[in-house]
């Protein structure tokens, strides 16, 4: 006799996992991009946020490509 509601709680486990990861997977990378920005800013005295706003910009499409590729991988 098989056990098919261990199969089908492992396989919920994975979906859940999957779908938790995914904020990681978006804010770290436009986090990552704001702090470099401000670094950058900063470095070089700008007084607006123009590197900033490109890097934090240009990550959260990077970071959505990326999850949307993932996502429909599975």
């Amino acid at each position: 006799m098989q056990e098919p509601d261990k199969n089908k709680k492992e396989d919920n486990t994975n979906s859940y996992m999957k779908y938790m990861s995914a904020g990681f997977q978006i804010v770290a990378p436009v986090i990552g991009g704001v702090l470099i920005g401000m670094w950058l800013d900063n470095h070089f005295h700008k007084e607006n946020s123009m590197y900033t706003i490109i890097l934090s910009g240009v990550m959260i499409v990077v970071a959505l490509y990326q999850f949307i590729k993932q996502f429909f991988k599975n």
